[in-house]
């Protein structure tokens, strides 16, 4: 190429420093280049959920069967006393990581990427009477 260009200039159909500057450029870019990419990610969740349905000290009572009436419906009670607690807990993490590194000529390119998700999930979930 470098060739073609002085052939240019050295019959007038160039002028300038066309030849000289396209070798010196050709010479640049095949230089060696380095490159380094680092990325990193973390996602921590720590749950501490605690669902419970309790009769506490309320002393004795006595469930009777009857039929009651609420906002126009009848509601049956068939005279049994249940207690129930219920959790339906979730946790949802994402965590990500990307790295990228490129070098030219005979340059090393080198790319460190990493990614921690921890979930912790704790609690209790009970139902009971007492006293």
């Amino acid at each position: 190429m470098s060739a073609v260009l002085q052939e240019a200039v050295a019959k007038g159909k160039l002028t300038g420093k066309v030849a000289g500057s396209t070798s010196e450029t050709a010479q640049k870019t095949s230089q060696s280049k380095s490159a380094i990419g680092v990325s990193g990610s973390v996602a921590v969740n720590v749950v501490d959920d605690d669902a419970r349905a309790y009769i506490l000290n309320t002393g004795a009572f006595t469930v009777t069967a009857a039929t009651e009436h609420f906002n126009g419906t009848d509601i049956d009670n068939s005279g049994t006393l249940t207690v129930k607690a219920l959790n339906s807990t979730s946790v949802g993490s994402l965590a990500g990581a990307a790295a990228f590194a490129k070098g030219s000529g005979s340059g090393s390119s080198t790319g460190i990427a990493g990614a921690l998700g921890v979930d912790v999930l704790t609690g209790v979930t009970d139902a009971f009477i007492d006293g």
